[in-house]
């Protein structure tokens, strides 16, 4: 999908206790996207959208050369938080849509492996 619209926040990829990561494409190099599952640490499934190029302040780096931009370079240092909303079904699957409010965010101690389809890269398992 395209993420041109997403705007950053100050706050970057934070410290958290994770259990995966999964790299969703795109179709795009302006941005990086990540579905992230949590590990104990807070409980909500959430949706990374970095912007790359971008410092923590929200300052531009251009290509961001050298290792002191490593996290501005790949989209990490500036980039909004997104939270699966919805309940988990008792069974089957349930259809849920991203917010930016944690509380309302679909909360479960530990979502477990979390991977994009490896025949369509924009799609989350």
């Amino acid at each position: 999908g395209d993420a041109s619209l997403i705007q950053g926040g100050v706050n970057g990829m934070g410290f958290d206790s994770l259990e995966n990561a999964a790299l969703i494409s795109t179709g795009e190099e302006d941005h990086v996207v990540m579905m992230l599952s949590p590990d104990y640490g807070s409980t909500a499934l959430r949706l990374y959208v970095g912007i790359k190029g971008f410092q923590t302040n929200g300052q531009s780096c251009g290509a961001c050369a050298g290792d002191e931009n490593l996290l501005a370079r790949n989209g990490l240092a500036f980039g909004s938080w997104w939270f699966l909303e919805g309940n988990l079904p008792s069974s089957g699957s349930v259809t849920g849509s991203f917010g930016t409010n944690i509380g309302a965010s679909m909360k479960y101690s530990k979502h477990e492996d979390v991977d994009t389809n490896p025949n369509n890269p924009t799609q989350v398992v």
